[in-house]
């Protein structure tokens, strides 16, 4: 699809998941900052990534990720997309918050958590209750 689409922001998306759940996370920080460069077309988002990159690798720049598209949900973001970027820095509380207004949005990505990036929620109540309100099978 990136061939076709270099800047296809749907490919990028799942090249970042594909390269996070392989641990290539140079390679999903790199599909990170095109996604989102794509999407908001903001030149401080590189550079706030680059540096919670430095300070704090993957997680960090997950964890800003997570922040930009969180302080952006009101406009243009969809918050599974903020989920799966709380959950990628290990923000799980952060992480099913955000679940929960995807489900109170009706986010269309929300059918997406059966992505690996949430199995570390699977054994909450909270995800499972999730999962049960819409009728997906609880493990």
């Amino acid at each position: 699809a990136l061939a076709m689409q270099p800047e296809n922001p749907i490919a990028l998306y799942y090249v970042l998941i594909a390269a996070s759940n392989t641990g290539q996370h140079s390679e999903a920080l790199a599909a990170l900052k095109k996604f989102l460069n794509i999407i908001y077309a903001e030149p401080a988002d590189e550079k706030a990534l680059e540096q919670a990159w430095a300070q704090d690798g993957f997680t960090g720049a997950m964890r800003q990720a997570a922040t930009i598209m969180a302080t952006r949900f009101s406009t243009s973001s969809l918050p599974a997309d903020t989920a799966m970027f709380y959950a990628m820095a290990q923000e799980y509380d952060e992480a099913l918050e955000w679940l929960e207004r995807a489900f109170e949005t009706r986010d269309p990505n929300l059918p997406y958590i059966t992505l690996p990036v949430f199995d570390p929620l699977r054994s909450d109540p909270r995800f499972q209750d999730l999962l049960r309100r819409m009728n997906l099978p609880v493990d």
